[in-house]
């Protein structure tokens, strides 16, 4: 019920977390150690971001910014503070050149950029050694420099450190971004996703939209202790609506670097540019279509069948693919 008054991504931020601040939002399994953050920790790391963005010093705000990374807790905070800033995000594909990234970088006007070190020399080419960021603001020409934001590095003078920029946002107290915030505007910021493909443009209220389509067809999300495993990559608009947006609105618990979900969990299994599929509780579905008719439908048949698929969705609609020579027959039956 309280979703669907739900527009922006900053209300959903604010309103989602109050029914799911003591789940556990993230877990980070690595070899050596397990991290748990609960959705207290999470909003206050997205807020912590919202603040040190909007600090004098940095001073990102209703701007344009760039994310290249793989999925990780640092991709989600970062998505999320920008977002509510009312910045609009460009997510590059993993596959996009240096080349493709200096153009858009200078066609968007693209004034921050976020990375991982793993994308370090992909970013450093496309920005060919022009472009320095100083904290000081009196050295830094608006025209020619770009920030610099890396998740991982702690000793490079031209970036600034993700951890750094936190704390400056921790320390901030007595900060509210609610005066300076305009629903309305807000449900049209954009997030464009970039790849050799294409690109691809949603509107935080279409974003919104689809995540209530998709919750509302698939009734798992109101379970408690739900766990989700983490892609590899952010890429697509299923993939960030699968680990960032229903998460975070229905209190699952993305879990990263563990291939250890059970059935009773949601295993995202194969991504694509048009398509995402996953499996709980043994049954596959499979998420598609644009974000005016984005649609949730149940694979019924786990069997891989190289001409023959049958999918149902929640309207009892039965699609059946034929392969003859050459071409595809697609029949469609309606009603039980």
């Amino acid at each position: 019920m309280y979703l669907k008054k739900i527009e922006n991504i900053k209300e959903m931020v604010d309103e989602k977390y109050l029914s799911n601040k003591n789940k556990t939002a993230v877990t980070i399994n690595k070899e050596n150690y397990i991290r748990n953050i609960n959705y207290y920790n999470y909003k206050f790391d997205i807020y912590s971001m919202v603040r040190a963005l909007t600090d004098k010093r940095i001073n990102i705000k209703n701007a344009t910014v760039a994310i290249i990374s793989e999925n990780r807790y640092e991709w989600l905070v970062t998505y999320l503070a920008n977002s509510i800033l009312g910045n609009n995000i460009i997510i590059f594909n993993r596959n996009c050149t240096s080349n493709m990234i200096e153009k858009t970088i200078k066609k968007l006007r693209i004034n921050t950029i976020f990375f991982s070190e793993k994308y370090k020399d992909k970013v450093n080419e496309a920005l060919k050694s022009e472009i320095n960021i100083k904290l000081n603001p009196k050295k830094k020409n608006k025209n020619s420099k770009i920030n610099l934001i890396n998740f991982d590095s702690n000793n490079n003078p031209n970036n600034i450190n993700y951890e750094k920029l936190m704390n400056i946002g921790r320390y901030i107290e007595n900060y509210t971004i609610d005066k300076d915030t305009n629903n309305n505007e807000l449900k049209q910021v954009e997030t464009t996703f970039i790849s050799k493909d294409g690109k691809k443009i949603v509107s935080q209220q279409e974003l919104i939209t689809s995540t209530i389509r998709i919750k509302d067809a698939l009734k798992i999300w109101n379970k408690k202790n739900k766990k989700i495993n983490a892609t590899d990559n952010i890429n697509t608009v299923y993939e960030l609506i699968m680990q960032c947006l229903l998460p975070y609105c229905y209190g699952i618990n993305t879990y990263y670097y563990n291939d250890n979900i059970s059935k009773k969990d949601i295993s995202i299994e194969n991504t694509m540019q048009n398509e995402l599929i996953f499996t709980y509780k043994n049954k596959r579905y499979r998420v598609n279509g644009s974000e005016e008719s984005m649609a949730l439908t149940r694979i019924e048949n786990n069997k891989k069948l190289s001409n023959f698929i049958i999918i149902k969705n929640k309207k009892s609609v039965v699609r059946e693919k034929l392969e003859s020579g050459s071409k595809d027959l697609v029949l469609i039956k309606t009603g039980k």
